[in-house]
């Protein structure tokens, strides 16, 4: 058996969430770093077992921090407009 040290975050993370959740993950994901991202993220949003399962078969982990944009990238007048300027330029054009 490996002894790993955990990051204070995360060791408070294993210690919010509860004994099904820990189980629930454990069994479902293999990759030590993916289990520690669904920790943190029951310990965050105090998922369920049922919504965290959920989330599993969605496969957050690999979907994190990939918001769906329908730019390729952003006109660049627009990149650093104010709000009213960004609303004026569309009314405006």
């Amino acid at each position: 058996m490996q002894l790993t040290t955990l990051r204070e975050a995360d060791a408070e993370a294993f210690r919010s969430v509860g004994v099904s959740h820990r189980r629930t993950i454990i069994s479902k994901v293999k990759e030590r770093e993916e289990r520690l991202f669904y920790m943190s993220a029951c310990a965050t949003n105090h998922y369920s077992v049922p919504e965290l399962r959920r989330t599993i078969a969605r496969d957050d982990w690999y979907h994190k921090g990939k918001m769906p944009s329908n730019f390729i990238q952003m006109p660049r007048p627009l990149l650093f407009a104010s709000p009213h300027q960004v609303i004026l330029s569309f009314v405006y054009a």
